[in-house]
């Protein structure tokens, strides 16, 4: 339901951001309590903030961690990363799983396509958008049975 309701503001242009200096430690670890994982976090520096919407950040990562999950029906290592750069606040979310073919990597972030049986086609169409409204971008790479990276840049 939350998708569908940001897919509506998003449909009417209406993506209210309110920025904030949130600090990455506690947004992973906010993401860690919602979900119940136990990834490792590459933070650097240890400190690392990002200017964002507290609770978009949240909804992006959250996305991006339960699909890391459904990638990983065996199990597998999940890393969520920040660092900062020149011109970018970098953000990663690394899975060990069983990785996207290169067919369908064009059209991921299409609203309503799915590669999963019983998915909708709106997170990753809610992570681009949100980061978009951020004026971020955000890309995936995969190898097949090697695993996934979807990388964020935000200014």
């Amino acid at each position: 339901i939350d998708d569908l309701l940001v897919v509506s503001r998003i449909d009417r242009g209406a993506i209210p951001v309110h920025l904030e200096p949130v600090p990455l430690k506690l947004a992973f670890e906010e993401v860690n309590r919602v979900v119940s994982i136990e990834p490792t976090f590459a933070i650097e520096p240890p400190d690392l903030t990002v200017e964002a919407d507290r609770d978009h950040l949240t909804r992006i990562l959250i996305n991006l961690v339960e699909n890391a999950l459904d990638a990983m029906p065996n199990g597998g290592q999940l890393t969520l990363s920040g660092q900062r750069t020149a011109s970018h606040l970098v953000l990663t979310v690394h899975d060990t799983g069983v990785g996207i073919a290169a067919t369908a990597l064009p059209r991921l972030f299409t609203p309503l396509y799915t590669t999963k049986p019983e998915g909708t086609g709106l997170g990753l169409y809610v992570v681009q958008e949100i980061v978009k409204a951020h004026g971020g971008t955000v890309d995936a790479t995969s190898l097949p049975e090697a695993g996934t990276t979807f990388t964020i840049r935000l200014p």
